[in-house]
């Protein structure tokens, strides 16, 4: 987790160019993606920059302090950064990812699963969220519901091999169906 939080760092400090979920570049990196055209890792790379720019150059600062926050283990200081990130910025969907990491670190599921549905909500591509989301509907014995999200989460990222061997374990253990 160290190393995610040091990338995400690293990328607000110096990322010059402002973006979000919104970035129209985004449709091409996907389409590319889905067909397994080009290296996947700097595809993969390339959609998780666009997606942290912040929309404005004072939500980067506060990204950027709370990833700091969170990378000296002062998750009090990086609730409230968070939390103001997400109140100046509601439609930003990286805020409200690092909102649902920080209530994993939490123990706290029930927010961890209505920040990472906000964030599906804002950009229904974000494999990672639906990834997680997936991962907490299987920690709470819903089945059905954690294939489905490790599915769409396959849909637009297919080379998420660790999500595609939950998903075939699921559709096994649920009888071979698909949903």
């Amino acid at each position: 987790m160290r190393a995610v939080f040091l990338f995400l760092l690293l990328f607000v400090a110096i990322s010059p160019a402002r973006a979000d979920q919104l970035d129209p570049a985004l449709e091409e990196l996907f389409d590319q993606l889905r067909r397994g055209e080009g290296e996947v890792e700097s595809l993969q790379f390339d959609i998780q920059a666009a997606w942290l720019r912040a929309p404005e150059a004072g939500i980067g600062i506060l990204v950027n302090r709370t990833i700091e926050a969170l990378e000296a283990e002062d998750a009090a200081t990086a609730g409230v950064l968070i939390d103001h990130v997400t109140g100046l910025a509601p439609h930003y969907a990286e805020g409200w990812m690092l909102k649902g990491h920080l209530a994993l670190l939490g123990d706290d599921r029930v927010a961890a699963e209505l920040a990472f549905g906000k964030v599906v909500a804002l950009e229904p591509r974000h494999f990672l969220a639906l990834e997680k989301l997936g991962d907490l509907a299987l920690l709470s014995g819903d089945e059905e519901r954690a294939h489905k999200r490790y599915r769409e989460a396959l849909d637009w990222n297919p080379h998420l091999e660790q999500v595609r061997e939950r998903a075939d374990r699921l559709r096994a253990a649920l009888g071979g169906q698909e949903i």
